[in-house]
Parts: structure tokens; sequence; C-alpha cells
């Protein structure tokens, strides 16, 4: 399990400008600060229980967010933003346990999410993919 695996998981990207409507404005330094947050979310199958497996998996699934939250502001300097601030991370780690299912074997695990919110301040001219 790596950071990798964790990328191509449904990655949503929203940003927030303070103006009164919803229409693109024009690139303009002058607009001030940019909210940015991005929410992840990923399943990390194993077992769910107070085993040290468990804790690791836990553990590995929490360093994902953070290492995402880490990289992003490159990303977003990259792409959008002359500058970049982490304000927030939060990541929930909730058990996994479904019922048995007839005819299967239930996916026992973590349903892991996380939300990172950043502030920029946007480029002249953004990059283009």
């Amino acid at each position: 399990m790596s950071l990798d695996f964790f990328a191509l998981r449904r990655l949503q990207v929203r940003a927030h400008k303070r103006s009164p409507s919803n229409a693109p404005a024009p690139l303009d330094p002058n607009v001030g600060p940019i909210r940015v947050q991005i929410s992840v979310n990923f399943f990390v199958p194993g077992p769910a229980n107070d085993s040290e497996q468990s804790t690791a998996l836990r553990d590995r699934a929490s360093r994902a967010i953070y290492d995402l939250a880490a990289h992003e502001c490159e990303v977003l300097r990259e792409k959008l933003a002359d500058d970049c601030r982490l304000e927030n991370v939060n990541v929930n780690i909730t058990v996994n346990r479904p019922p048995q299912q007839l005819g299967g074997q239930p996916t026992e695990g973590f349903q892991v999410a996380g939300t990172l919110g950043y502030r920029i301040s946007q480029k002249l001219s953004p990059s283009t993919p």
C-alpha cells in the first residue's frame, strides 16, 4: 500500500472563491486568497480488530492522507497558485465489518476519508495539464 495506490482513488477538488456569483472570475491577483478543499476516500482491506496488523493498517491509512496533504501545495503551486498554505486536515477512519453475505466472503477493513483545506493566491496564468 502506497500513496500512489491512494492517489488513484476518488479525489475531488473544489475551489471556493469569495465572490457573490459562481461565474468564473477573470484571473486577477488582486482578488485575494482562494480556498481549495480536497476530499479523498478509499477502502483499506484487512483485519478490523485490536491486532498489531490492524493498528499498522490504520497508521498507514492516516499517513497516506498526511502525505497527500504535505504534497498537495506542490501541485497547487505548479498548476494554480503563487502561494499555498495548508489550513486544516481532517482524517476519519471507520471500521467496516459487513454482515456475512450468502455465497461470498465479506470484506473487512477500514473506510478512510480525508479532507484537506488550503488557502492559495492565484497565478496570473494557470498552467495547462
